[in-house]
Order: structure tokens, then sequence, then C-alpha cells
């Protein structure tokens, strides 16, 4: 009889790993839609509120601050107080046929919400999956991506983040498909900017860092007809803070009622770097599902540094290629972050842009460079590395809650 060796166990199937996380992502979100209070403390009302103006007087380019927000005990009142958001219209101009087809139904809005983070995330991880070459490497992808704490609980409420998180699946399935990747990536760009500043931010720095790889690094000319048209995209994404530049001389809508400005007495005394740990810390205890939920820097401060080993990971040129791009766009972010967010306490005494849920458009690659950081450190070794990110990435998810809490908590 012919022996064979011993056999090695497969890895799951990556479509099936993707359906089961799509199908938790879904049902996390949904639960959150159905049963979270009302109104989320994460601005719902606010968005809602822009919802309705667009529907009853649909802009392509809104006067901020002649808005006001609606009462959250009776949707069909307006109170007095002005509306702070500051975002593009396209967002709201697409859920304001669903507010009015359903008589101002906020678990519609909810339950559409919940259909467009999944469908951004979907996105993220089946283009990610294309990039990783290793089936281990991309099983451990697709279940990272998924880990960023804020995504379902944000998705199962109003808000224009989860139109940020299809600009960001779009943008990573430009980068697995080559053969249209200039109009995916164009899209993603423009989709971003008409959704959300900080997206455009995020995404068009990773652009911009791939878009010097490529030039620098392949034969031809440095300028190219894609590297003109992304450039042309990230120009129409600027085109609501172009007219509210034009409208303001700012970028963006700047409250200027006492509302929004705490009084002088009131605020924290602050030096820049007494604000730094302040504004970091906060991110930390607003990064899990629940705030508060993590005490400690160091299992995120951990992950950070394991991405980064994604620059030393061995063969994975396309995916390492990507994941670099967006490693590089998280350190261009972060200071621009921290920057806006002093000068937001300067001005007024704010602390509220200490959110972590800004980087939403980062993660899918911050995920790849996880994954990819994880292969290079473990190697061939027991996963040690492994095993300690899928725990820490976990815990502050709202699955985690549910797998590391003891019970009765």
């Amino acid at each position: 009889m012919e022996r064979t060796g011993p056999k090695t166990a497969r890895p799951p199937d990556a479509k099936l790993w993707l359906v089961v996380a799509v199908a938790v992502h879904i049902l996390v979100a949904t639960a959150v839609a159905v049963y979270g209070a009302f109104p989320s403390t994460y601005d719902e009302i606010a968005h809602i509120s822009f919802v309705k103006a667009m529907a009853e007087a649909p802009v392509l380019f809104p006067h901020y601050g002649s808005y006001r927000l609606l009462d959250a005990q009776n949707l069909g009142v307006w109170t007095s107080e002005p509306n702070y958001l500051a975002h593009p219209a396209l967002y709201y101009l697409v859920m304001a046929p669903l507010w009015t087809l359903t008589g101002g139904s906020v678990l519609a809005l909810r339950l559409a919400d919940v259909a467009l983070s999944a469908a951004g995330l979907a996105l993220a991880a089946a283009a990610g999956a294309k990039l990783i070459e290793a089936p281990r490497t991309r099983l451990l992808f697709i279940l990272l991506v998924f880990c960023f704490p804020k995504n379902p609980v944000i998705g199962g409420i109003v808000s224009n983040d989860n139109l940020v998180l299809v600009a960001a699946g779009l943008f990573l399935w430009g980068c697995a498909s080559p053969s249209r990747r200039t109009l995916w990536l164009g899209l993603a760009l423009a989709l971003a900017g008409w959704t959300k500043l900080t997206a455009l931010v995020g995404l068009g720095a990773a652009a911009g860092v791939l878009v010097v790889y490529e030039a620098w690094s392949q034969p031809g000319p440095r300028l190219r007809r894609g590297h003109a048209a992304l450039a042309l995209a990230v120009l129409v994404g600027l085109v609501p803070y172009l007219v509210n530049w034009t409208r303001t001389g700012h970028l963006l809508y700047v409250p200027e009622n006492g509302f929004w400005t705490i009084p002088v007495a009131q605020r924290l005394t602050l030096d820049f770097w007494g604000f730094v740990a302040v504004f970091f810390g906060r991110i930390v205890e607003k990064f899990p599902a629940a705030d508060r939920m993590m005490d400690d820097a160091w299992p995120l401060a951990g992950v950070v540094l394991v991405a980064f080993a994604a620059l030393r990971a061995k063969g994975e040129g396309r995916a390492r290629r990507v994941a670099t791009g967006f490693l590089a766009a998280l350190v261009i972010f972060v200071p621009i972050h921290l920057f806006y967010a002093w000068k937001t306490f300067l001005t007024f005494g704010q602390l509220s842009d200490a959110q972590p849920r800004y980087y939403n458009e980062l993660w899918p690659g911050f995920a790849l460079a996880l994954a990819l950081g994880c292969t290079a450190l473990d190697g061939r070794r027991w996963p040690v590395v492994t095993i300690a990110v899928v725990v820490a990435s976990l815990a502050p998810t709202a699955l985690g809650l549910l797998i590391f809490s003891p019970p009765g908590i």
C-alpha cells in the first residue's frame, strides 16, 4: 500500500468565514438598532435632524448654522437649539427619501445604516482577502477587519460614519482591482469627501502615499493619467468644504453660539503636553464598544506596534504595499487630528474631538497591516503573537464583552 504523509488541517474557507463575520456584525448592529437607547449619544439626534431638514428642503450645499435640532421626545417638533453638525449633505440626501416614505421612522433609518455598515465592511474584507496570498493570514484579516469596536455600535444608529465605511470598502477594493483601480479609488475618495472631512483626510493620505510609492518604484513617467484622475477625485471630494470656505472663510462650519463654548471658569487648565495626555487617554477610554471598558492603554499600544511589524513581512508584496500606505496615513492623520483638537480646546474649551471613530476609514488597512504583522512575528512558531492580538482585538468589542466578561456582568 502507498503511504501518505500526515494530513494537515485545512483552514476554514475564506468565503464562509466572511459570511459568518458579516452575519455577526449584522446581528449585533441590528440588536443596537432595535434595542439601543434613543437617541444615541453619538450625535444621533443631530444626524436625524439633518435628515428631516433635507427631506423637507433638499439642498446640495446647506447653510450651516441655520438648522435646528429636533425634540428627541417628539420628532415632529423643532427646538430652538442649533444643529452643530457641519458635514456635507450627501448622506442626509440619501436617507431623506426613506424618512419620507416611512413617515419619519427612526428604526427604518437605523436598519438602513446597518445595511450600509455591513456592505462597507464586507467589501473591505473581500478586497483584503484578494490581496493576501497566505490562507491563514487571509482568515486572520477577515476577523480583524470586523474588530473595530465602535463599528457595530455606530452601525445600529443614524450616523454618516456608516457611509464612511462604504468609502473605505471601495478604496480597499480599488487597491485589490488592478484593472479598474483608478475608478474605484477615485469613487472612494469623492464619496469620502462628500461624507466626512476626516474620511477624506485619512483615505486621501493613504492614496497619496500609494501614488508616491508607485511613481518611484515602477518604471515609466512619474506622473500618470491615473494620478491626475485621483487628484481630480480629491478635488471633487473637497467641493463642499471649498463652498463653505467661500461663504465663511472656514473649511468647516464653526458654531458661534454659546452652547458650544465652555465657560473659561469651567475649563480644564492644560498646557499642550497635558492636553496630549488627556487626548490620548480619552481615545483609549472611548475605543471599546462601551466607553471605559478599557482602563489600560498597553493592549491598544501593543496592537499598533504589531501592525508596524508588517513593514518587515516577507512576501505578500501587494498586501504589504497597501498596508504600508495605510500605516503611513495613520502617521499623517494622528498629528492632524491632535492639532485640530488642540485648536478646538483653545478656542472653545471642548475635548469632544478625542473620538476613535474618526479612524474607522483607516481601520481596514490597519487590520491588513495587523494580520501581516502577526505573520511576520510568529513565522512558523506557535502563534503566540497572533493569539494575543486576537484576544486584544476582540476584548473591546461588543462580542468580546460577552466572551470575556465574568458571568453575571
